[in-house]
C-alpha cells in the first residue's frame, strides 16, 4: 500500500481512498464502512427502470433530486450487485421500500432494514399464478420463474412497469397481458389482476403502466395459459 486516506463525511460513515503498487503495476480503491443505527441510511435505487445501465454519478444525482425537498443529503454511492453487460439487469434480488423489483437467481444478497441494520443471506423468492375460478376443473396454477428479468426460454417471465416500457423479449413467444386490480408484489404480498389480452407470436410487447405482462417463449411445453379467457 502505497497510501491509505480517510474521512468521515457523516456520523457512522468513514470513506477510505487506497493506492497500492507491485511490481510497477497499480490499483486504486474505495472503500465505505457503515455503522447502523446512526445518522446515515443506505438506500437502494435502479434509477427509471430495472432495464439500462447508468454511472453511480448519474444514480447519485437521481437519488439526491428524489430527496432533495426532504433535506436529505447523499453522501456516497457503491454498485449494489453484479448485473447484465447487455441489459443492465441485475443477476440476483433487487428490492424497494418492500417491493420486488427483480427475482432473486440463486445469489447472495444483503437486506437493509427500516432501522438501518442489515440482513445477508441467499435469499429465494417463490412466485405463483392461480386462476380464480368457480369450476374447479378449469383451474390453472402456473409457476413465475423471474421477475423482471431478460424474457428467454427458462420458464416463465413476469414482466411489471418498472421493468422497463416494454419487455423486451427479443424472441417471438406469447405475451399475456394483465391489470391489476389490487396489491403489489411485496414479499407474502398477493395480487389480484384480470387478463385482458394475449398477444400471440410477439415480442418487445408494451407494458402497461396500471398492470403487468407475463412472457411464455414458444418452446415452452407446460399447460398454456390460453386456458385464461380474456
Amino acid at each position: 500500500v502505497i497510501y491509505r486516506t480517510g474521512t468521515s463525511p457523516a456520523d457512522g460513515l468513514q470513506y477510505e481512498a487506497i493506492l497500492a503498487e507491485k511490481d510497477g503495476e497499480s490499483q486504486r480503491g474505495y472503500l465505505f464502512t457503515y455503522q447502523p443505527g446512526k445518522t446515515v441510511l443506505p438506500m437502494v435505487t435502479y434509477g427509471t427502470h430495472v432495464v439500462g445501465r447508468e454511472t453511480t454519478g448519474t444514480m447519485m444525482r437521481l437519488v439526491q433530486s428524489q430527496l432533495a425537498e426532504s433535506g436529505t443529503r447523499v453522501v456516497g454511492g457503491i454498485n449494489g450487485d453484479f448485473f447484465s453487460m447487455q441489459t443492465g439487469i441485475p443477476m440476483g434480488v433487487l428490492m424497494q421500500d418492500g417491493i420486488i423489483l427483480s427475482s432473486d437467481a440463486g445469489e447472495t444478497a444483503i437486506g437493509i432494514k427500516a432501522d438501518g441494520t442489515y440482513l445477508l443471506g441467499r435469499p429465494s423468492i417463490t412466485t405463483t399464478l392461480h386462476k380464480i375460478t368457480d369450476n374447479e376443473a378449469d383451474a390453472l396454477t402456473l409457476p413465475i420463474a423471474h421477475i423482471n428479468k431478460y424474457p428467454a426460454v427458462w420458464g416463465a417471465y413476469l414482466c411489471t412497469p418498472e421493468h422497463g416500457k416494454t419487455t423486451y423479449s427479443t424472441e417471438e413467444g406469447t405475451e399475456y397481458v394483465f391489470k391489476t386490480e389490487e396489491g403489489v408484489f411485496s414479499l407474502t404480498g398477493e395480487v389480484r389482476a384480470v387478463l385482458t389480452e394475449i398477444r400471440e407470436k410477439s415480442k418487445n410487447s408494451e407494458i402497461p403502466e396500471d398492470g403487468f405482462i407475463i412472457y411464455l417463449h414458444e418452446k415452452w411445453d407446460e399447460p398454456p395459459l390460453a386456458l385464461f379467457d380474456p
